[in-house]
């Protein structure tokens, strides 16, 4: 059996009266990653409870107990992911992406560096700045003290990024108009 097109799934549900489409909104709210989604989309002020959670377990993925630090980096980016994945709010994406370099650099700081824990911090704040660019200006600039903070971060800790990197991931150039 073929899977649902967009289109086969319209015609279907323009034919369910209100009770039927009810019925099935509750019944697919009972399954935890689909009441995500619609708590996403139905509730705006989940979203930052969604948000402040999200933080709190990458914060604990990264640091589980007080006296240890985990360096590897698959749960605190799969975190990072499924929030993409389910929110629309390209402000909170980016809060979410900085947040996650910012406690990076808490690691690099204690010198519990790894190569692959390097180049995923590059690689989050490269998207978060592009994530950046869905952002209004004032919004924009919510970040610009972060993103700077960053960058001093960086280089103090002789963490300094290559050029390249620097004039891809620039985000002085990247401020929306």
């Amino acid at each position: 059996m073929a899977k649902l097109t967009k289109t086969k799934l319209k015609k279907i549900l323009q034919e369910q009266s209100k009770e039927q489409l009810i019925d099935t909104m509750m019944t697919l709210f009972a399954n935890k990653d689909i009441a995500e989604q619609i708590n996403l989309i139905y509730n705006k002020d989940y979203e930052t409870e969604y948000l402040e959670q999200a933080k709190k377990k990458i914060y604990k993925s990264f640091f589980p107990t007080r006296t240890s630090i985990n360096t590897k980096i698959s749960a605190p980016k799969k975190i990072v992911t499924d929030f993409c994945k389910l929110s629309n709010n390209y402000y909170n994406i980016a809060d979410l992406q900085l947040y996650y370099v910012e406690t990076v650099l808490e690691i690099l700081d204690l010198e519990c560096i790894t190569d692959s824990l390097l180049n995923t911090f590059i690689d989050m704040l490269w998207e978060s700045v592009i994530s950046m660019n869905h952002l209004d200006r004032q919004q924009y600039f919510k970040f610009f003290s972060r993103l700077h903070y960053i960058e001093h971060i960086c280089y103090t800790l002789g963490y300094g990024l290559d050029d390249a990197t620097i004039n891809s991931c620039d985000y002085r150039v990247c401020i929306p108009m």
